[in-house]
């Protein structure tokens, strides 16, 4: 079982809004804020998962501060 971490990552004057996908010992990911997607943190989540070409079902919950998401992800089939 894997932990991802999502954080969103406000726009600055060089770089647009994106959101960073972490799972640890250098696992990570980082995709532009995608403001026309229903969950542009369940995207970044499933972008590391095909980077790193994990296979599993991803499940989703918040953090208690509220400012990211965690997924977990098991080893049957993601399903997006």
């Amino acid at each position: 079982m894997t932990t991802i971490i999502t954080k969103f990552i406000p726009a600055t004057n060089y770089r647009p809004a994106r959101i960073v996908a972490d799972a640890g010992m250098k696992r990570r990911h980082v995709i532009s804020y995608n403001h026309a997607a229903s969950n542009p943190h369940r995207a970044a989540a499933i972008e590391l998962c095909k980077k790193f070409d994990w296979h599993g079902t991803l499940v989703e919950g918040g953090m208690e501060h509220g400012n990211a998401y965690v997924f977990l992800e098991d080893d049957a089939t993601i399903t997006v």
